[in-house]
């Protein structure tokens, strides 16, 4: 028996004061310009209008300002204090990007006493918001565990892995975890209770991921595939680990095997670029301790500055999720085509796609290129999906319902 635990997700925030030029390059600008929409905001209304629901967790992993704008930084963990109190969530799960680091010491132009965390230390509201212990056990160690037993038993790492940023300057370039945190995290769950769900927000990505251009990607955390490897092994329940950083949201499976870490690349919340498509998630996540892998459904919304919050619509030419995704389903997709054809009726009328994954559940667990996988194979067979507004809608062998 499941219980689901829903996480809202908003990374990279990439928040700016106004008066700064780094503010070109985020959506959220403090103060917000007279007259102009901000992600922000428009959020605030898409809360009010009860779109969301209640949600058990605010994730964070990062990037809450621009450039370490401190400033900034403080004024949107306000807000984001505040959004958290109005969705319901008991906690704040967050962790600190490269740019909430002033890793080149932007903002403090004493460089004869440099210090890239001081501005975050410095704040009234604890940032991890945290008891004082678990806070200092984060920023002494780059990590810190808590074991949560409502609504029903899980485990939560933050995880640091901007550590190193502000010691050496290459360190700006990846994210890092050293072996001797590595150890001390093993050392920590080693022979914990096996649980429902494990989650670890941390804001870099554990291993290498498509790049935007031909390039290859070496933004990925130092010694994170070894984490991976490592968390795997540990037999205590199934993994999720979410993380932003890459603006590019998705979905995968860390290392391919069948109880492999789920790991959700969030999109960006705020970033200013021609490339990035603004979005949010809620995950609806089903905790069972005798799961594998984590399985669950994820919601994409997506902003614009002349329509606010919408309902996310992917396609190829977008970096985006659509507003209906999944993870966590273990079987074979040929096997699962097998049994859409075999559900659909043979004279040719349509069925909804909310009455065949009744009969199928599985259909709701399907990573998105596992989903677009599963499309072109049935359009082999004659039969078609058809998706409105980044949502399935209907199934058919030979039409779809006008």
């Amino acid at each position: 028996m499941s219980t689901t635990l829903r996480l809202a997700v908003i990374s990279d925030i990439h928040a700016a004061s106004a008066q700064h030029d780094h503010s070109r390059g985020s959506h959220v600008v403090v103060p917000a310009p007279a007259g102009r929409g901000n992600p922000i905001d428009d959020l605030r209304e898409l809360i009010k209008g009860g779109a969301l629901g209640a949600v058990d967790y605010l994730v964070c992993p990062g990037d809450i300002t621009n450039q370490a704008d401190p400033d900034a930084f403080q004024w949107m963990w306000a807000r984001l204090r505040e959004t958290a109190s109005s969705i319901g969530a008991t906690e704040i799960l967050a962790t600190c990007g490269n740019h909430d680091l002033d890793s080149r010491y932007l903002a403090d132009a004493r460089v004869d006493d440099p210090d890239a965390k001081g501005a975050i230390l410095g704040l009234a509201n604890r940032f991890p918001e945290l008891s004082e212990a678990e806070h200092n056990e984060f920023w002494a160690h780059n990590f810190v565990v808590l074991e949560r037993a409502k609504p029903i038993a899980h485990r939560v790492t933050l995880l640091n892995t901007c550590a190193y940023h502000g010691l050496v300057e290459s360190e700006i370039k990846h994210g890092r975890i050293s072996g001797r945190t590595i150890k001390r995290i093993v050392e920590r769950l080693r022979g914990r209770p096996r649980v429902g769900l494990n989650i670890l927000v941390c804001h870099h990505h554990l291993s290498p991921l498509p790049s935007w251009d031909t390039s290859p990607d070496y933004q990925y955390v130092k010694k994170g595939s070894e984490l991976l490897r490592e968390l795997e092994c540990l037999d205590i329940g199934p993994w999720l680990i979410v993380h932003g950083h890459r603006h590019w949201p998705d979905c995968v499976y860390a290392l391919g095997g069948s109880s492999s870490p789920v790991l959700f690349c969030a999109g960006s919340f705020g970033k200013a670029e021609p490339q990035v498509v603004n979005q949010f998630h809620i995950l609806n996540v089903e905790v069972d301790s005798h799961a594998s892998r984590p399985s669950g459904t994820v919601q994409t919304w997506f902003w614009s500055l002349s329509a606010g919050w919408q309902p996310s619509v992917s396609g190829d030419s977008l970096r985006a999720l659509s507003f209906q995704s999944g993870f966590g389903f273990n079987g074979s997709i040929p096997k699962l085509v097998d049994d859409v054809i075999s559900a659909l009726p043979t004279n040719g009328s349509f069925m909804e796609w909310l009455d065949l994954v009744t009969g199928i559940p599985n259909l709701r667990f399907l990573l998105p290129r596992d989903f677009e996988i599963l499309r072109n194979a049935l359009k082999l067979k004659g039969a078609r999906i058809h998706v409105e507004d980044g949502q399935p809608l209907q199934v058919g062998l030979r039409g779809i319902k006008p």
